[in-house]
């Protein structure tokens, strides 16, 4: 039994290392290419490539689209079978290593407290995911005025607006939009047209500013409207949006002090209280009025 865990920990331990180091020389790429490059595996180090193809069926029953965007949009360079192996390989990992220590403080194993953390160690990848991706999303949000305003600027200084995106991409400090602009010339470079790339984006990122910046973006290069007067609305919009944004979030700040107060700061104020009146009533009963 032993030989089986040692052996299950190694070979998890060069999986991980393996599957990690190759999506991690994976590029970014677009959602309608994304099947093409799953079918390039002769990438993949052969091994993994059986592991891979039955994830697929995983896969396809969680929805393919949406866990492609989930990871595009936290910028996590792994397949949607790769994440599945990830959350397999920590599994095991997980298993084992709570294996060894029951089995020490113990002495048995019991199954229950198995499936617990079982349940626990496949949750805890989709949480790490899901922290990413808000992560990224608010620092696209705090980004987006300031962009726009540089694009309108280049626009109003003469510039197509292509030629607007590269120049604000080159000049800017690198931060999540820069690089999801930068997907986008990438995009539109490989013969994607305009209105594609942007609604790859806007699912990707999932934000409703970021739908709004594209769906703006689209009517304008659609209706053939100058590209000037709809950056001018979007950069008022998304300041509108950001200052509504946290004055939503200043006014849950009251209820989230509660959890705090009733859990830490209330217990420690009856102790101080009500402390010196429990000792004296355990010393020398209630004191009585002469």
């Amino acid at each position: 039994m032993l030989y089986i865990i040692y052996i299950l920990i190694f070979g998890s331990a060069m999986l991980v290392g393996l599957s990690l180091s190759s999506g991690s020389r994976r590029k970014m790429l677009p959602i309608g290419e994304l099947d093409e490059a799953e079918s390039k595996l002769i990438k993949r180090p052969p091994f993994l490539i059986p592991f891979i193809l039955m994830n697929r069926v995983i896969v396809k029953q969680l929805g393919r689209q949406k866990l492609e965007n989930r990871l595009l949009g936290a910028n996590i360079k792994l397949m949607p079978e790769e994440f599945i192996l990830f959350k397999e390989i920590f599994i095991i990992l997980s298993l084992a290593i709570f294996y060894f220590i029951l089995k020490d403080i113990l002495g048995k194993v019991d199954i229950l407290w198995l499936m617990v953390v079982a349940g626990l160690t496949y949750l805890i990848p989709d949480l790490w995911l899901n922290m990413r991706l808000k992560a990224r999303q608010r620092e696209i949000i705090k980004a987006l005025p300031d962009v726009i305003d540089l694009l309108s600027l280049c626009v109003n200084a003469g510039l197509d607006f292509s030629l607007a995106v590269k120049w604000v991409v080159d000049k800017s400090k690198s931060n999540p939009l820069i690089e999801e602009l930068k997907l986008f010339l990438w995009e539109t470079k490989m013969g994607k047209s305009r209105r594609q790339a942007f609604e790859d984006m806007a699912k990707r990122v999932n934000l409703p500013e970021i739908q709004s910046f594209t769906r703006t973006l689209i009517l304008a290069d659609r209706l053939g409207t100058s590209m000037d007067s709809a950056l001018s609305i979007l950069s008022e919009d998304a300041r509108d949006y950001r200052f509504r944004r946290a004055e939503r979030l200043a006014l849950q700040a009251p209820i989230k002090m509660l959890i705090p107060l009733i859990f830490f700061i209330l217990p420690t104020v009856l102790v101080i209280v009500g402390g010196p009146i429990l000792l004296e009533f355990l010393q020398g009963g209630i004191p009585t009025m002469r």
